[in-house]
């Protein structure tokens, strides 16, 4: 059996230079770019970013970058 997966991964640096990853599972196909850094801005903007910690508080600062992965699978059938 084969089956194929894709991921979005959108890479942002928060406000304390650490590096953040968004990762959407099976985006559509026919996204554009303008339409992935649109959806990043908003990201941003949204503040949509907050860590597990109570001491801390940063947020996404600035897009690093975009990489769409497209994963083959193939299960081999073992008796």
């Amino acid at each position: 059996m084969i089956r194929t997966t894709t991921t979005l991964r959108c890479q942002f640096k928060d406000s304390l230079g650490s590096n953040r990853t968004l990762s959407i599972d099976q985006p559509r196909t026919d996204l554009t770019k303008e339409e992935i850094q649109a959806f990043m801005e908003y990201a941003i903007e949204a503040d949509i970013y907050h860590p597990n910690t109570e001491e801390i508080r940063s947020s996404l600062a600035f897009i690093s970058g975009a990489t769409i992965t497209k994963r083959i699978v193939e299960t081999i059938e073992l008796t």
